[in-house]
This record gives structure tokens, sequence and C-alpha cells, in this order.
């Protein structure tokens, strides 16, 4: 694509971003997400909410609050679709009950 001298659209990446999560490849995936901003492209939310149900999946909190925290900075504002993905993921991890229910009232206001 890019040979050919077409500039992937969001549309692409999201493709893309698609399969890493789907196998888990974390760095590959972060590093994508990278690569959307230096192309100067915007992420959607549903590219966020792919990283973070990604992350969630496999107890990478660490990284599910560096993706939310990079989602803000950007000035995204998560929707109701990325909460749900967030307090869903939070919920079903044992311990984390209470960090879904912050991320809820977070929601709510």
């Amino acid at each position: 694509m890019i040979e050919r001298g077409a500039k992937p659209d969001t549309w692409s990446y999201n493709a893309i971003l698609a399969l890493h999560c789907k196998i888990q490849e974390v760095n590959k995936a972060l590093r994508l997400l990278s690569r959307i901003d230096r192309d100067s492209c915007l992420p959607d939310r549903h590219t966020y909410n792919m990283l973070l149900k990604m992350l969630i999946g496999i107890c990478r909190f660490d990284r599910v609050i560096e993706v939310w925290e990079s989602m803000e900075k950007r000035g995204f504002f998560p929707s109701a679709s990325s909460y749900a993905v967030i307090v869903h993921g939070l919920c079903r991890k044992k311990g984390k009950i209470e960090e879904a229910c912050r991320y809820f009232e977070m929601m709510v206001e």
C-alpha cells in the first residue's frame, strides 16, 4: 500500500491493529499507535477500544492506564463504549472491582 504511494487511513491502521490485538502482540500494537501519530492519522474510538480490550484481557493494567492517559492527552474523550470496555474488563479480573467502580464513577460524571 505504502510502496504504491497510498497513505494508510484510520480504517487501514485499525485493520492491522485488530490482527495484533487478536494474537496479543502488545508491543507491535502500541508501536502501531505511535506510527499512526507519526503519519498524522487520527486514531478513533475503535482504535482505543481494541487496545484497551486486549490489554485488559492479558492483565496488562499498567498499559491500560498508559493508553487511557494517552487518549485523554490527545483530546480524545472516552465514549460510553470505552468506559464499558474498561469497566467490564476490570470487573472480570480478580481484585479490580474498586478500580472498575472508579471508572464507572468517572463515566457518570
